[in-house]
């Protein structure tokens, strides 16, 4: 049941990329194998290690294609913007800057945004105390109305699910993913 459920949501990212990159002429083939309508051109093997900053001539700018919006105005009620990150809390996802970010916005007067963190804690729980005293310097802790950051824990099934139907923008802040399933997910809900 699991599996049928990652073949489907990856057929279903797939089907919105300009481009696939695999790591190898075997992990090609078996994506190709696997996805019989994927077009062999739009899959490059991209050998590790690869630095992306490192290409020679930069992707010519395409049009970015928004999702309909899912409520009213594409927000929640009162147009606040409801921000995702699903991650586990440990110092490359790169949550800390996320949250100095959005305090820096929070200065400039953006407001209208909170910030839902899914994510375990422990796999480094000095870590996660660490960033959630950070968010409360940073005055952006649950409870202070607009602006803030909800820490919702580990979510699974039905309750991660609600977390990506709920979220405006998904967020991915790492310094490096080997593979990140968040992003595929995130694709998957349209995000």
């Amino acid at each position: 049941e699991t599996r049928a459920l990652c073949r489907a949501q990856e057929a279903a990212v797939l089907l919105r990329c300009d481009g696939v990159a695999a790591a190898s002429g075997v992990t090609r083939d078996a994506l190709l194998s696997e996805h019989p309508t994927l077009s062999p051109d739009l899959v490059s093997i991209v050998r590790p290690p690869h630095r992306f900053e490192a290409v020679a001539a930069p992707l010519p700018p395409r049009p970015v294609q928004l999702r309909p919006p899912r409520r009213d105005g594409g927000s929640q009620a009162g147009g606040l913007v409801v921000l995702l990150i699903v991650a586990n809390l440990i110092p490359r996802k790169g949550v800390g800057g996320v949250l100095r970010v959005l305090a820096a916005l929070r200065r400039e007067g953006v407001v209208r945004w909170r910030l839902v963190v899914a994510g375990d804690s422990g796999a480094d729980p000095a870590h996660a105390s660490a960033l959630r005293r950070l968010a409360a310097s940073l005055g952006l802790e649950e409870g202070d109305g607009e602006a803030q950051v909800a820490w919702a824990g580990r979510l699974d099934g039905g309750a991660l699910e609600r977390a990506y139907c709920e979220a405006d923008l998904f967020l991915l802040a790492s310094g490096y993913e080997n593979y990140c399933m968040a992003a595929q997910e995130a694709a998957f809900f349209g995000l």
